[in-house]
């Protein structure tokens, strides 16, 4: 399971950026490889403002824009913590365990059930879905 919310994760950022250059593309040609080298929450931000920008008053499109970016920065949170430690599992317990390690040598452990892990990958693909519905702008 965390595979799958890798790669949605990934097809998200992809997505995103391919977004943001063509948008950026449209502006000025130059300034399509900046995306290349933006952090997904600066890639999340910069989607969201040209979303609403380019928006005219359309209050249902706004609306989903800014739950959308809620759910995202949510996703974002978790990609990051799970992108930087290891998985683990827990001896005579029903969980898997992430385990992050800080500077300070200290760690922090995640128990996850398998539906906690199940609730993440379809948190992420509701993303995934919500960015389409976005960047078409259908129901």
């Amino acid at each position: 399971m965390p595979g799958k919310f890798f790669v949605v994760f990934s097809a998200i950022e992809f997505k995103l950026a391919l977004s943001l250059a063509n948008t950026f593309f449209d502006l000025n040609a130059n300034l399509s490889g900046v995306v290349e080298k933006m952090p997904f929450q600066e890639k999340l931000e910069n989607f969201v403002h040209a979303q609403v920008m380019g928006m005219h008053k359309d209050e249902v499109h706004y609306q989903r824009c800014f739950d959308w970016y809620s759910k995202a920065d949510v996703i974002r949170e978790a990609r990051n913590r799970f992108a930087h430690g290891r998985w683990a599992f827990l001896l005579h317990e029903p969980h898997i365990a992430h385990v992050a390690g800080y500077p300070d040598g200290k760690q922090s452990v995640l128990p996850l059930s398998i539906e906690d892990l199940s609730d993440l990958v379809e948190a992420v693909i509701e993303v995934n879905e919500g960015l389409e519905r976005i960047v078409n702008k259908f129901d």
